[in-house]
Parts: C-alpha cells; sequence; structure tokens
C-alpha cells in the first residue's frame, strides 16, 4: 500500500467517454497529452467514475434514447477496451461516482421522463464482477448535473449539483456518508457558492470542488476545498485555468488532474492540474485525444484508497 508519497508515483488516470466510446489515460505523476487506452461498450452521455487500485468503473449514464443502468469496468494495469460488470438498481444520468478500496458509490442523477431528480445511492463491490449494485440509502435532498464526489478510504462526500425545486437550480449543500456501512447521508456545510456541473477530486485528507456553473446559469472558475474528516464549510482554494462545466476529475492524492467539458460554444480537450496539498490555481497538464464533456475519471491511487 505504502504512504501517499509513494502513491503518488507512476499512477495511471484513465477519463472516460463523454457520448462517445474513447477511453484514453495519463500518467498523473508527469504533464504530457493523453493515450488510447481502449473502448467502452456504450456511447454512454453525462456518466460517472469510481476505481479501487487494480479497477476502474463507468456508472452508466445517457444512452440514446434513455437512461443506462449498465456498470463497465477496465483494469489499470494494461491498456484495452472496458468489460460488463453489472447494472445500477436504476439506470440515470448525471450522477457522481466515489469509492474506497472495497466499495463504489453512485449517487443522485436524474431521469429525462418523468423529469425526476434522485436521491438514490447505490453500492458496488468493486472486485466483484457479475454482481449488480444494492441500495445504499438515501441522499439529504436530490441532487443531478454533476455533483462532485470524492472519498477518503472512510468517508464519501457529495458537494453541490442541481437540486429539483426549483428546476435545475444550483445548490451550495455538502453530504457525507460512511462508505463502510450503508445508511442516508449526513449534512456535512455549504460551499462558498450554489456550484453544479463541475467535479471533484481528493487525497485522503483534502477533497477538491472545481469549477462548473453558478445559479443560475454563470460560468464559473472557482475552486474549492474541505477538509473530508471533519464537517464544515468550503473554503477558496485558488482558480480553474479555465471556467468550464462537466469536467471529470481524479487523482494520485498528491496531484489532481480535471479534463474536458464544455467552454462557452464548444467541448474541449484541455487537461489542467493542480497540488492538492498546497492552495493555488490550477494550470495546464496537456490533452485529451479528443474533446469531451460529461464524463468521470478514475486512477489507481485517489484518496480514496489506503
Amino acid at each position: 500500500k505504502g504512504n501517499t508519497e509513494e502513491r503518488g508515483r507512476g499512477t495511471r488516470a484513465v477519463f472516460g467517454n463523454g457520448s462517445s466510446n474513447v477511453l484514453d489515460f495519463v500518467n498523473i505523476q508527469n504533464t504530457a497529452n493523453a493515450t488510447d487506452f481502449g473502448d467502452a461498450l456504450n456511447t454512454y452521455g453525462a456518466s460517472a467514475a469510481c476505481s479501487s487500485r487494480t479497477r476502474g468503473i463507468i456508472f452508466a449514464g445517457f444512452l440514446s434514447p434513455a437512461e443506462s443502468n449498465v456498470i463497465e469496468f477496465i483494469t489499470f494495469s494494461t491498456t484495452g477496451n472496458a468489460q460488463d460488470f453489472g447494472d445500477l438498481t436504476q439506470g440515470r444520468r448525471n450522477l457522481t461516482g466515489f469509492s474506497n478500496q472495497t466499495r463504489g458509490i453512485a449517487a443522485g442523477g436524474s431521469i429525462q421522463s418523468p423529469a425526476t431528480t434522485l436521491n438514490t445511492i447505490d453500492f458496488i463491490t468493486i472486485a466483484s464482477q457479475g454482481v449488480n449494485a444494492s441500495d445504499f440509502g438515501d441522499l439529504i435532498n436530490p441532487v443531478s448535473a454533476d455533483p462532485s464526489g470524492f472519498s477518503s478510504p472512510t468517508r464519501g462526500v457529495i458537494a453541490g449539483g442541481e437540486s429539483p425545486s426549483p428546476l435545475n437550480n444550483g445548490t451550495d449543500i455538502i453530504q457525507f456518508v460512511t462508505i463502510a456501512s450503508e445508511g442516508n447521508a449526513t449534512d456535512f456545510g455549504d460551499l462558498t457558492t450554489v456550484q453544479s456541473r463541475g467535479d471533484g477530486t481528493s487525497s485522503q485528507i483534502r477533497g477538491i470542488i472545481y469549477s462548473g456553473k453558478r445559479n443560475p446559469t454563470a460560468y464559473s472558475n472557482t475552486i474549492e476545498f474541505v477538509t473530508i474528516a471533519t464537517t464544515g464549510n468550503g473554503a477558496d482554494f485558488g482558480d480553474a485555468a479555465t471556467a468550464v462545466t462537466n469536467i471529470a476529475a481524479t487523482s494520485n492524492s498528491l496531484r489532481g488532474v480535471f479534463g474536458g467539458g464544455y467552454v462557452p460554444g464548444s467541448n474541449t480537450d484541455d487537461i489542467n492540474y493542480l497540488e492538492i496539498q498546497s492552495m493555488g490555481n490550477s494550470v495546464t497538464f496537456g490533452n485529451l485525444t479528443t474533446a469531451r464533456r460529461e464524463f468521470g475519471a478514475s486512477s489507481e491511487a485517489h484518496g480514496g484508497l489506503d
């Protein structure tokens, strides 16, 4: 297992498929362009991700003409196509994912018809291929539109997103669960501003909430952080290199990487990064193999892993 510094070296981040079947990867400790990893089984949009040290998970999303409940997985040590894992309890889009070494969690999301924002939390045992997700509990309030999810080895955090009342209204609520024990989410604190359609990542100690939208439509370059082991409000970390929505984020516990998304007028292939332990602005890392948005990212050494 090693300490955080040791685990921070030589780590792959795999970026998901965003309305395509493209999977690509970077080595987080370097700065360089992404390389092809393989293909997802399906062309999901609005999906999420989580991972153990060996396996990355893709949680469903939108698969035209409706939401999908399919879960796929990849193996970090080998490049190649994703494989079928099992199913979520309910098909949905715009959810978030996080994990520890054992359990993966899928939280929130929405369905298009009838228009519904969900408080659903599912869990899987990441090593158990072929076993469908089970009910974990409920969020405090239903959220969709890419709430930021991240974790320590014991606690998972869900920050921001959009709540259903009024429809598509961003929220500043931060909530958390204890990953090892099923149950409903608990209040953690508040973000400094309402925030949706960003993403989050973490070390074992600190969670990062990156960019997105402020209510109702303004793009945000805000980066906030929380200390995962305590409850409390978000605090300013720095600024994103570009105000962007619908990104994918992960980390090697030292460095957070943030890829793709939507900037006013187009999708982007930009990858930016920051050092989690030291506050400051994000800077350029490289580029994805294709511009895309609304997808998840996973790594083999993020903050949720022992």
